[in-house]
């Protein structure tokens, strides 16, 4: 065991997936930049934050390609945000976003839609709050008076997870809408709503249940019988 970990960090780094050792440095960087962490004002402060350190404990080895580091911050923000794989692609193709690729000769080249796609779905949807979920526990174990942060980077993993910002979205994706596009139409057509719990979502959702069956009917014949159940 390393010599730098205190009995009592063992239950801390028991609820993350990294190793004991990545733990141990990652309880480091948690510690040097502990008044940073807690002074950012939303969880999209924290991700800019808190980049580099996804990137460097990511097993994803793409997240580690990408040349400019500061465009992944920037990309998985447009995830968050919603914004379709052609689009952030396109957002690829104008910056030039470049990978490194040692087959190429000049060892690097403009990333590919599939690569964004795995970006999106592995990198931030997966190995990103991997390593999200460390630093709020690590936080919460430094910290423990200050659980709003830990509530801030929890939102965070659900945004990275479903690749939708909005609590709402988030809600009628878990609630079996799994599709980022679904998720949003719903939204739009139910209105603005204040976070209902998952009971008052699937009452709002039979109560507009017509107009819902009008908007999906292009869409799989799955979301049309998930809404029949709801």
């Amino acid at each position: 065991m390393d010599s730098n970990v205190l009995p009592q960090d063992i239950k801390t780094f028991s609820k993350s997936q990294l190793d004991i050792f990545q733990s141990a440095k990652l309880k480091e960087w948690v510690e040097n930049n502990l008044e940073a962490l807690i002074g950012s004002e939303d969880d999209m402060a924290i991700l800019k934050l808190i980049i580099e350190q996804i990137i460097d404990y990511s097993d994803i080895k793409l997240l580690k390609k990408v040349i400019s580091k500061s465009e992944i911050s920037i990309l998985a923000i447009q995830w968050i945000s919603g914004e379709s794989y052609q689009s952030i692609y396109q957002y690829c193709l104008e910056t030039d976003v470049q990978i490194q690729d040692r087959r190429t000769k000049v060892k690097h080249r403009t990333i590919r839609l599939e690569e964004v796609i795995e970006l999106c779905d592995n990198g931030f949807g997966y190995s990103s709050i991997l390593v999200v979920h460390a630093i709020g526990e690590l936080i919460l174990a430094l910290s423990p008076n200050n659980e709003s942060i830990q509530e801030l980077t929890n939102f965070l993993c659900q945004k990275l997870r479903y690749g939708l910002s909005d609590k709402t979205e988030i809600l009628i994706h878990e609630l079996g809408f799994s599709d980022r596009v679904i998720a949003k139409k719903i939204s739009r057509q139910l209105g603005q709503t204040k976070y209902p719990s998952k009971n008052k979502m699937k009452e709002m959702i039979r109560k507009n249940r017509d107009e819902l069956r009008s908007e999906l009917q292009d869409y799989p014949a799955y979301f049309l019988d998930r809404l029949e159940k709801i």
